[in-house]
């Protein structure tokens, strides 16, 4: 079940929808599998329409302006170049986050991020 659409991503974002990447629809569908996965439920309860619609045009958003690569490759945290070596600290404090703020914010406002397990 899709929770938002190419509209309402457009909407979420204040553009036009032929000003949205041509594969919108997929990464979509990709906001709406981490959705399912953060909230450990496929929901069909109309209770939660706006939310999850909400939830996934936030994560499509994120994707679009910080790159989808985000969720797919995370960035070093340490590197060394010949006898140059850099680190930015912890990597759980550091590390850029997979998943939009604004979406967690949507969901754990609504009481959707607690499935009797934690998954952040």
């Amino acid at each position: 079940m899709a929770y938002a659409t190419k509209s309402d991503v457009a909407d979420y974002m204040g553009v036009q929808e032929s000003s949205l990447p041509d594969d919108t629809e997929r990464l979509i569908d990709r906001a709406d599998e981490i959705i399912d996965y953060l909230i450990g439920i496929e929901y069909t309860e109309t209770d939660y329409t706006e939310v999850l619609k909400k939830a996934s045009a936030a994560q499509v958003e994120y994707w679009i302006n910080m790159g989808e690569d985000i969720d797919i490759v995370s960035l070093p945290h340490n590197f060394s170049i010949g006898s140059f070596s850099m680190g930015s600290g912890s990597s759980s404090q550091n590390a850029m986050q997979e998943y939009s703020p604004r979406t967690i914010r949507y969901l754990m406002t609504a009481g959707l991020l607690y499935a009797g397990r934690d998954t952040l």
